[in-house]
């Protein structure tokens, strides 16, 4: 019987964790019962058959909540939800490096190449993700001259590998970066710039302290959307990087095993897990956003 995250609040109001089956008990008015039961000492008369029948502890308890949510998770479940998260902040570490002088160039070059450039960048929007999978696999699968290469003189293995899926997610999550960034450049009035050069800084220090601390929010959102997008990805990842456990196994692959094998329960921990990550990470962004632009405005 597996171990369920089932607290019980005493009257000195500490926590125990008992064993219970995969129930679902949620009790409303927990005030109104810990204002008149556990105030009183009494014990609770509406559990005794359930405490019974699975062998809980008597005496002044109060069921609080009941949820197998967390200690069903086994290892396997952290262990894809860890390489999950390692991938997205790898790979988001890795498009700030690049975005940031893409997103600057695009925002002030006058090349007429410039449309060109854009649409490059901003193809994974528009495109399956099985389409950039499927190039990808066959640019660097070792029948291919480029695979066998990087094989051969470099030793490096990209396909169904830890470091293919960084590639595919710098690919794949490259327009999530740059298109924020870019957009924050060209919002910042000209003479910003060109008053920094006139006081004799140069363009890698007009770049780093003067036009990024001006577009943190943009920055910011390129970032939480570059993560999020990785977190999220499912054509990519299952085309370059397949699903071996520990190596390239990340939780989009995963809910889609377990959907195909009908276990519903395991899919859920994944998807709700990444629903309320997801949920957290953008209310903390438009917050931030939010209070960025009202002091803008006073």
């Amino acid at each position: 019987m597996p171990l369920t995250a089932v607290f019980f609040l005493k009257r000195e109001f500490t926590l125990d964790l008992c064993p219970l089956p995969h129930y679902f008990l949620f009790f409303k008015k927990i005030a109104f019962l810990e204002n008149n039961m556990l105030r009183r000492g009494a014990c609770p008369a509406f559990l005794p058959r359930f405490r019974k029948r699975n062998h809980l502890p008597q005496g002044n308890f109060l069921c609080v909540m009941v949820t197998p949510y967390f200690s069903s998770m086994d290892a396997l479940f952290w262990e894809t939800m860890g390489l999950t998260f390692r991938l997205a902040g790898i790979t988001t570490a890795c498009l700030l490096l690049i975005g940031i002088p893409v997103a600057y160039f695009l925002a002030y070059t006058r090349h007429p190449l410039k449309p060109f450039l854009e649409a490059l960048v901003s193809l994974p929007l528009f495109l399956p993700p099985t389409v950039i999978g499927f190039y990808l696999l066959l640019a660097f699968s070792p029948n291919s001259a480029l695979g066998a290469w990087l094989q051969e003189h470099l030793n490096i293995r990209l396909v169904f590998t830890f470091g293919g899926l960084v590639l595919g997610s710098i690919v794949y999550s490259l327009p999530f970066m740059v298109q924020p960034v870019q957009s924050g450049f060209e919002h910042l009035p000209l003479n910003l710039k060109e008053a920094s050069y006139t006081l004799g800084k140069s363009r890698m220090e007009t770049l780093f302290r003067v036009l990024l601390p001006n577009v943190k929010a943009s920055l910011l959102s390129g970032i939480v959307l570059s993560f999020a997008h990785t977190v999220g990805e499912f054509g990519v990842v299952l085309m370059i990087g397949g699903n071996v456990p520990g190596v390239t196994r990340v939780a989009s692959i995963a809910i889609y095993d377990e959907v195909e094998a009908l276990r519903y329960a395991k899919a859920n921990e994944y998807a709700l897990t990444l629903v309320a990550f997801t949920l957290v990470i953008l209310i903390a962004v438009y917050s931030f956003n939010r209070r960025h632009h009202n002091r803008l405005r006073a």
